[in-house]
C-alpha cells in the first residue's frame, strides 16, 4: 500500500510540473493561445478509429466527390489516427486535431483553413502542394514530412518541429511563432513574407534561392546555413548566429543583422545596402566584390578578415576592429571610420577618398597603392605603419601622434601636418608640394629625395631629423626651433634662407658630432663617407640605408640604432659596439672587425663575405 501510495504521489508531481510548465509557456502568449494549451490537455478525443477514417475513404472514392472530414465526422478529430492513410485531396476546415496522428499520411494537395492542428505528428507524411490558412501549428511535428510548393498563410508555428523536411518552393506568409525547429531543413527557392519567426533554429538548413521580405527573424541559429542567392530583405535579423553560413550572391538590402554573429561566413557578390552590421562579430569573414554601400558597421568585429573588390562607400565603421584583415581593391570612399582599429591590417589598391579617420588606432599596418586623397585624420595615434606608393593629397593630419612611420612615393601634396607629432620616421620618394607643416614636433625624422617645393616648416621643433637630396624650391622653415638637424644636398635651396640652427654643410656636421657627447638622430640614407665618425655616440638612432663603406670607425656606439641595409663594405671597425642594434640586410663584406659586440644584435641576412674578424 505504502509503494502504490509513494508511486502515484510522484506521478502527480511529475504531472504537475509538466502542466505548470506548458502553462506558463501559454502566458507569455496571447489570451487565445493560453485557452489552446489548456485545450491541449483536456480536449475529449475523437471516439472515431482508423477504421471509421478508411470507410470513409473508400465511400468518398466511390462516389468521386472531396474527403472532408468536418461533414463527415465533425469538427473535432483530436487525437485522431490518420496514419499511413491515403489522404489526398482531403478538406480539414475548420476542424480540432490535437494530438491527431498523420505519420506517413499521404496528405498532398490538402486543405487546413482555421484548423487546430496542435501538437499534431505529421512525421514523414506527404504535405505537398497543400494549403493551410489562419491554422494553429503550435508543437506540431513535421520531421522528415515533404512540404513541397505547401502554402502557409497566417498561422502559428510556436515550437513546430520542421527538422528535416523538404519545404521547397513553399511559401510562408504572415506567419507568427517562436522556438520553431527548421534544422537541415530542405528552403531551397521558398518564400518568407511579413512573418514572425523569432529564436528560430535554421541550424544547416539548404536555403538557395530562398527569399525573406518584411520579417522578423531576430534570436535565431542559422549556424552553417547556405543562403547562396538569397534575399533576405528589409528584416529584422537582430541577434542572430549566421557562424559559418554562405552569403554568396545574396542580397539583404536593409536588412538588420546587428548583433548576430557572422564568424567565418563567406560573402562573395553579395549586397548589403543599407544594412545594420553593428557590434555583429565578423572575424575571419570572407567578403569579396561584395557591396556594404551605406552599411552600418560601427563596433563591428572584423578581424582577420579579407575583403577584396568590396564596396564600402558612405559606410558607418566607427569603432570597427579591423585588425590583421587584409582590405585589396576596396572603395571606402567618404565612409566614417572614427575610432576605427587598423592593427597589423593590410589595405593595398583601395580608395580611402575623403574617409574620416579621427581617434583611430593605426598599428603595424600598411597602405599600398591606395588613394587617401582629402582624408581627414584627427586625434589619431600611429605605430610603425607605412603609406607605399599611394596618394594622401589635401589630407588634413592634426593632433596625431606618429611612430615608426614610412611614407614612400606618396604624393603627398597640398597635405595639412598640424599640432602632431611625429617622430622616429621615414618620409622618401614622395611628393610634398605645398605641405604644410604647423606646430609639429618633428624628431628624429628623415626626408629624403622628395619635392617639398613650395613647402612649409612653420612654428615647430625639428630635433635630430634629416632634409637632403630633395627639391627645396621655395621652401620655408618659419620659426621653428632645430636642434642636431641637416639639411644637406638638396636642389634649389638657399642656406641663407635656413634657420642658423641647422646643420647645411658637411664641414658643420663634422664640427656638430666633434662636439656632441650624444648624436641620436634619423640620418637615414646618409653618406658619412667623408665624415670621421671616431668616438661617436649614435646609440638610440636611426641611420638605415646609411652609407659606412671604406670608413675606419674606432670606439663608434651604435646600440639601439637601427642599421637596416646599411653598408659597411670594405670599412675598419674597432671597439664598436653593436648590441640590440638592427643589422638586417647590412652589408659587411670585405670589412675587418676588431672587438666587435653584437649582444642581442639582429644579424638576419647580413653579408659577410670575406670579413676579417678578431
Amino acid at each position: 500500500m505504502k509503494h502504490y501510495m509513494k508511486h502515484t504521489f510522484t506521478v502527480l508531481i511529475i504531472y504537475a510540473l509538466f502542466l505548470s510548465t506548458n502553462i506558463c509557456f501559454a502566458n507569455t502568449t496571447n489570451q487565445d493561445e493560453t485557452i489552446n494549451q489548456e485545450n491541449f490537455f483536456t480536449v475529449k478525443r475523437t471516439p472515431y478509429t482508423k477504421e471509421d477514417f478508411v470507410s470513409f475513404i473508400i465511400k468518398c472514392h466511390a462516389k468521386g466527390i472531396p474527403l472532408d472530414f468536418k461533414k463527415e465526422f465533425g469538427d473535432n478529430l483530436s487525437g485522431a489516427d490518420f496514419s499511413d492513410l491515403d489522404l489526398r485531396g482531403s478538406v480539414f476546415n475548420n476542424v480540432t486535431l490535437l494530438h491527431a496522428n498523420f505519420t506517413r499520411a499521404n496528405l498532398s494537395n490538402s486543405t487546413f483553413i482555421d484548423a487546430n492542428m496542435q501538437g499534431a505528428s505529421f512525421i514523414n507524411a506527404n504535405f505537398s502542394k497543400s494549403n493551410i490558412k489562419n491554422s494553429n501549428l503550435n508543437f506540431a511535428n513535421f520531421t522528415s514530412a515533404d512540404l513541397q510548393k505547401t502554402t502557409i498563410t497566417q498561422s502559428k508555428i510556436n515550437h513546430t518541429n520542421f527538422s528535416d523536411s523538404d519545404m521547397r518552393y513553399s511559401i510562408l506568409t504572415e506567419i507568427n511563432g517562436s522556438l520553431a525547429n527548421f534544422s537541415e531543413t530542405e528552403l531551397t527557392l521558398v518564400s518568407i513574407f511579413n512573418s514572425r519567426i523569432e529564436k528560430a533554429n535554421f541550424h544547416d538548413i539548404e536555403g538557395e534561392n530562398i527569399v525573406i521580405q518584411n520579417c522578423n527573424l531576430s534570436n535565431s541559429n542559422f549556424f552553417g546555413a547556405n543562403l547562396h542567392n538569397s534575399k533576405i530583405q528589409f528584416s529584422n535579423l537582430t541577434n542572430t548566429i549566421l557562424y559559418g553560413a554562405n552569403l554568396d550572391s545574396s542580397d539583404i538590402t536593409g536588412s538588420d543583422l546587428s548583433n548576430s554573429n557572422m564568424e567565418v561566413s563567406s560573402i562573395s557578390y553579395a549586397n548589403f545596402h543599407n544594412a545594420n552590421l553593428s557590434n555583429t562579430n565578423m572575424h575571419l569573414v570572407d567578403i569579396r566584390y561584395t557591396s556594404l554601400n551605406n552599411t552600418n558597421l560601427h563596433k563591428a568585429r572584423m578581424s582577420n578578415a579579407t575583403l577584396v573588390g568590396v564596396n564600402l562607400n558612405n559606410t558607418i565603421l566607427s569603432n570597427a576592429d579591423l585588425s590583421n584583415a587584409d582590405l585589396s581593391d576596396v572603395s571606402i570612399e567618404e565612409s566614417d571610420m572614427q575610432e576605427v582599429l587598423l592593427d597589423s591590417t593590410n589595405i593595398t589598391k583601395s580608395n580611402m577618398k575623403s574617409a574620416i579617420l579621427n581617434n583611430a588606432t593605426i598599428n603595424n599596418t600598411v597602405f599600398s597603392n591606395s588613394d587617401l586623397t582629402m582624408v581627414l585624420i584627427k586625434n589619431s595615434q600611429w605605430n610603425n605603419s607605412s603609406i607605399y606608393s599611394s596618394k594622401l593629397t589635401s589630407a588634413v593630419i592634426d593632433n596625431n601622434t606618429i611612430k615608426n612611420g614610412t611614407y614612400d612615393k606618396v604624393n603627398a601634396a597640398k597635405t595639412l601636418w598640424s599640432n602632431s607629432t611625429i617622430e622616429d620616421s621615414n618620409i622618401n620618394n614622395s611628393n610634398l608640394e605645398f605641405a604644410i607643416f604647423n606646430k609639429n614636433k618633428i624628431h628624429k625624422v628623415s626626408f629624403f629625395t622628395n619635392n617639398l617645393e613650395s613647402a612649409k616648416i612653420e612654428n615647430s621643433n625639428i630635433v635630430g631629423s634629416s632634409i637632403h637630396r630633395s627639391i627645396l624650391t621655395n621652401f620655408l622653415i618659419n620659426n621653428c626651433d632645430i636642434k642636431n638637424t641637416i639639411i644637406i644636398n638638396n636642389k634649389n635651396f638657399h642656406s641663407k634662407e635656413l634657420p642658423k640652427q641647422a646643420i647645411t654643410s658637411t664641414k658643420a656636421l663634422q664640427d656638430a658630432i666633434t662636439n656632441s657627447k650624444e648624436f641620436n638622430v634619423n640620418f637615414s640614407n646618409f653618406d658619412f663617407r667623408k665624415i670621421n665618425l671616431n668616438n661617436v655616440n649614435f646609440s638610440n638612432s636611426i641611420l638605415k640605408n646609411a652609407n659606412f663603406s671604406g670608413l675606419y670607425l674606432e670606439n663608434v656606439n651604435f646600440s639601439n640604432t637601427n642599421l637596416q641595409s646599411s653598408s659597411f663594405e670594405n670599412s675598419q671597425l674597432k671597439n664598436v659596439d653593436f648590441s640590440n642594434a638592427n643589422l638586417e640586410n647590412a652589408d659587411l663584406s670585405h670589412s675587418k672587425l676588431n672587438e666587435i659586440n653584437t649582444y642581442k644584435t639582429n644579424l638576419r641576412h647580413v653579408k659577410t663575405g670575406y670579413t676579417n674578424q678578431k
